[in-house]
């Protein structure tokens, strides 16, 4: 089980599918994290993810339920872990197809109901680490949580929980900062 307060998601392979199982007590479920994988099938083919075909709600014992079944994505993860601690020998096509999925997903528009990141949040904490204050962020659409082991060797794109608006280039720093620790290598 992974997931954090309340909210707590199984997946596995099941069969040629991938199953994802999510949990919440009654009535506190729904919001961006519960619903991120359904709404994200508005987003345009140009970004790579495996096909969501259908979705289950059920409630039973105090607790509210869904399951998703996805398509299994044809490629494993770059890595089973958010950061790399080894070259993961990724194909130069790749370090091409990433860059113009991040870019067909900042070219939709921000959506008004989803925020990957709050622009509270921005405020508050680049001054803290920079020292200096936030002017003008431009917007765009993001993945929100994107590392190594959201992503696969394809590639496509996994785990759209969290998507939504965020500053533009948001989705590349992260997954860039996530190799950061290679250049540590011996």
């Amino acid at each position: 089980m992974t997931g954090s307060g309340r909210l707590r998601t199984l997946s596995s392979a099941a069969g040629p599918h991938w199953l994802r199982l999510v949990c919440a007590e009654a009535g506190t479920e729904g919001g961006t994290l519960w619903n991120g994988p359904s709404t994200s099938r508005t987003l345009p083919v140009s970004v790579p993810r495996p096909d969501l075909f259908r979705i289950r709600d059920w409630t039973t014992d105090g607790y509210a339920y869904r399951a998703e079944l996805y398509a299994l994505a044809p490629d494993p993860m770059v890595s089973p872990r958010p950061v790399l601690d080894e070259d993961p020998g990724l194909p130069e096509t790749w370090w091409k197809e990433m860059p113009a999925a991040l870019d067909a997903l900042a070219d939709v528009p921000p959506p008004a109901d989803r925020e990957a990141v709050r622009e509270e949040y921005l405020r508050r904490v680049i001054p803290q680490l920079t020292g200096h204050q936030v002017d003008d962020v431009t917007w765009s659409t993001a993945h929100g949580d994107l590392h190594y082991g959201n992503v696969t060797r394809g590639p496509h794109i996994l785990d759209w929980e969290g998507w939504g608006s965020a500053p533009y280039g948001y989705d590349a720093r992260w997954l860039c900062s996530r190799v950061v620790a290679l250049a540590r290598l011996p």
